[in-house]
């Protein structure tokens, strides 16, 4: 599945909202700020296809962070 697919996904983080799209193992939501983790969106998209937008399902990215470290 690897070799065809990429795994998209998405965090909804404390105080941040909505973090951007990391993909395929990527760090994603925060990490020492003492922050739930409130929500994930995950979609799998073909290799080679474009990446869900900021905007998929009608949920709508806060930010331009897939992750944030302290």
């Amino acid at each position: 599945m690897a070799n065809r697919y990429d795994v998209y996904y998405r965090v909804h983080a404390q105080n941040y909202g909505w973090m951007n799209w990391a993909k395929n193992g990527e760090n994603a939501g925060t990490v020492g700020k003492a922050l739930r983790l409130e929500g994930i969106q995950v979609v799998l998209v073909k290799k080679g296809l474009v990446a869900p937008d900021n905007s998929y399902g009608g949920v709508i990215t806060n930010n331009n962070f897939a992750y944030i470290d302290k």
